[in-house]
């Protein structure tokens, strides 16, 4: 994250690859290694990343049941990914996997934003919208700027 934050991005590439070599031929992650790898995600390839999610959270079910909030954001967070890297029918998986948990922890305003990616999978922009403008009106007007980009985005892609 060092290495990010002052603009380093293969650095910081190439060290995540570092730890994440070392932490696949641990049998047992630790809170801490699950933790780190929700944090370094996004610097893995897609596959890679959405593999690692997979077993962070079979990790946690299995021995941190009670880590709802780090699981609901490898769950957001690998969301997210598929969705900027365009593969729809994976990142409606992880949603709708997410959708639940999101109602079960209260956050109401995660649960919006997933409603509005499902409908941005489904090219359905108008659904997208409506959910968009419930974020604004709830009070979180960062995550329908987020929303808003998406929309753009994704109606800018020849489908």
């Amino acid at each position: 994250m060092y290495e990010f934050e002052r603009g380093h991005y293969s650095a910081a590439k190439e060290q995540a690859s570092v730890v994440w070599q070392s932490l696949k031929k641990i049998d047992t992650w630790t809170k801490f290694d699950l933790f780190l790898l929700n944090n370094i995600l996004y610097f893995f390839d897609l596959d890679t990343a959405a593999s690692i999610a997979q077993m962070a959270l079979q990790a946690i079910n299995t021995n941190y049941p009670h880590l709802l909030h780090l699981k609901f954001a490898l769950i957001e967070n690998c969301s997210l990914l598929l969705i900027t890297n365009n593969d729809f029918p994976q990142a409606k998986l992880w949603i709708e996997k997410g959708s639940p948990l999101y109602k079960e922890l209260f956050q109401f305003d995660s649960l919006n934003a997933a409603y509005a990616f499902l409908a941005l999978c489904e090219q359905d922009f108008s659904t997208a919208e409506k959910y968009r403008d419930i974020l604004q009106q709830m009070g979180d007007p960062s995550g329908a700027q987020d929303i808003t980009k998406e929309i753009e985005r994704i109606r800018s892609l020849e489908i």
